[in-house]
């Protein structure tokens, strides 16, 4: 018998001190993940150029499983949507 194995999907969630959305969208993301399994790994763009210079302007920024989300006004609903899939 082949058992399916469960993929738990990895959030990255782009942030930087001090930006009011960013904080709202990880109060959200961390209640979801209360209900849904997921890898949360949080990253300040300011502590690296590149991520500075790709995400800058763009934050917070959400991506599942390397998959570019949702960015700036935070759609939880869509976070979640995509959390649920069972192809993630």
């Amino acid at each position: 018998m082949i058992q399916e194995v469960e993929e738990i999907p990895i959030v990255e969630f782009y942030t930087k001190p001090g930006c009011h959305l960013c904080e709202e969208a990880l109060h959200d993301i961390k209640k979801i993940e209360q209900v849904v399994r997921m890898r949360l790994h949080e990253y300040n763009i300011d502590e690296e150029d590149a991520l500075t210079e790709e995400f800058g302007i763009m934050i917070p920024v959400i991506k599942i499983n390397g998959e570019l989300v949702q960015y700036g006004n935070v759609d939880m609903n869509i976070v979640k949507r995509v959390l649920l899939r069972k192809d993630v």
